[in-house]
């Protein structure tokens, strides 16, 4: 990998002229397959680099460099600073917890370095220590292993997955950081088979493999809504799309056609947007499966697809206006993405539907309990309040005609 010879020169001339650094022990860690004992070092923090790649905290890190519209560069004393408060306030009991133990006892275990000082294991208490230097000058310094130069790119992601994402350590990482992990992995060249392998504990090919596909999906609906890689988005929304993967693979062992598989990838969107528990996601695999339901399900889809085409239209016609306005007007901003709200108010609309077409289903499940539905029905009927404004609505009307008709045929038949 390349080496910042300039950091990797400033660090080589302190260690040289502090003895007292090196430190008594030694640090075993797994390296090309083999066990190495690295030497540790007590080093200033000024010398160390914030690694950005941590998996930790990679959400975050995305959003921040969307929002500022650029890379943090962790040399630049300002972009330093960003990434050290993005550190410290990723879990704010959990860091204050950790600053009071480094206050009481002090580093136990090193953290691990490169050759040339970017942290890979050590970042948040590197962050904390960096906080605390402000008040006390003591708490300048880090102690850390140091990596050394003939390691690649991919020997440190290895390295990284083993002591960070392996079975026993996950709880420090959120699902959405596991996945954009992983996913570095198959970035710098490794197959699912050879990132499995790093991570000892239980993972395989295949759950490597099934991780990425849910990314897929994750990125997918991101750019429906508009935010693409914007992951700090879908934070605890990840069970949803654990079963709407799961709804997704059960289709493509019953042979469904791609049309059809999209229409319930987008069902599965608007239930997430309109924010409806992870149990309403799974019951597409049911409505899908069944031939009323599914049809039903589909046209509902394609009204949201409707709805959502027409507010990009107004959108450009607003974006038409306001160009042409700013010829006259300096500086007019021009709108370029649907509203939230307005995506909102189409997935609430789907929602609606969706319970109905859910009500369709168990009707459809309990048809040989007549006693069941009637009672279902003639409760749902008596709810209605009479004086409502929308009665009027020609709709309703044409329900409650349609409604007259089919009892007047079951009562035909007694």
């Amino acid at each position: 990998m390349e080496i910042n010879s300039a950091k990797a020169t400033e660090i080589d001339s302190y260690v040289r002229n502090n003895k007292d650094c090196l430190q008594k022990n030694q640090l075993a860690v797994q390296l090309k397959g083999e066990l190495k004992l690295l030497d540790v070092y007590k080093l200033p923090i000024e010398f160390l680099i914030y690694n950005k790649r941590n998996g930790r905290f990679a959400a975050e890190i995305m959003q921040k460099q969307n929002k500022i519209g650029r890379e943090l560069d962790p040399l630049n004393q300002e972009d330093r600073k960003i990434i050290k408060e993005l550190l410290l306030g990723e879990d704010e009991n959990t860091t204050q917890l950790l600053k009071d133990n480094l206050i009481k006892i002090g580093q136990i275990d090193p953290g691990i370095m490169t050759f040339d000082g970017v942290v890979i294991n050590g970042n948040r208490r590197m962050a904390v220590f960096e906080d605390l230097q402000e008040s006390d000058p003591k708490y300048g310094y880090l102690t850390v292993a140091r990596l050394p130069q003939s390691i690649d790119e991919k020997d440190i992601y290895r390295l990284e997955i083993d002591l960070q994402l392996s079975r026993p350590y996950r709880k420090d990482y959120g699902p959405i950081n596991e996945l954009l992990k992983i996913q570095e992995g198959t970035r710098i060249g490794l197959a699912s088979k050879q990132i499995a392998n790093s991570l000892f504990g239980g993972f395989t090919e295949d759950d490597i493999k099934e991780r990425l596909e849910r990314l897929k999906l994750i990125d997918g609906y991101l750019e429906f809504i508009e935010k693409p890689n914007d992951y700090e988005e879908v934070k605890g929304w990840h069970e949803h799309f654990i079963d709407l993967q799961n709804c997704i693979s059960t289709f493509k062992k019953k042979n469904m056609s791609a049309e059809d598989i999209h229409y319930a990838t987008l069902a599965g969107f608007q239930l997430i947007i309109a924010k409806e528990p992870h149990m309403e996601v799974r019951r597409i695999k049911n409505l899908m499966t069944d031939i009323k339901t599914k049809e039903d399900l589909k046209k509902s889809v394609e009204r949201t697809i409707e709805k959502t085409q027409s507010a990009q239209e107004e959108i450009r016609e607003e974006s038409k206006e306001s160009r042409d306005e700013s010829e006259r007007v300096e500086h007019k901003k021009v709108p370029k993405k649907i509203k939230p709200k307005t995506l909102t108010n189409i997935a609430e609309d789907f929602k609606e539907d969706f319970a109905d077409i859910v009500d369709t289903y168990k009707a459809h499940k309990e048809s040989d309990k007549p006693k069941t539905l009637l009672k279902r029905a003639l409760s749902s009927i008596e709810s209605i309040d009479p004086k409502h404004t929308n009665m009027k609505d020609t709709e309703i009307i044409k329900l409650l005609n349609s409604i007259a008709e089919l009892t007047a045929k079951l009562l035909e038949t007694k």
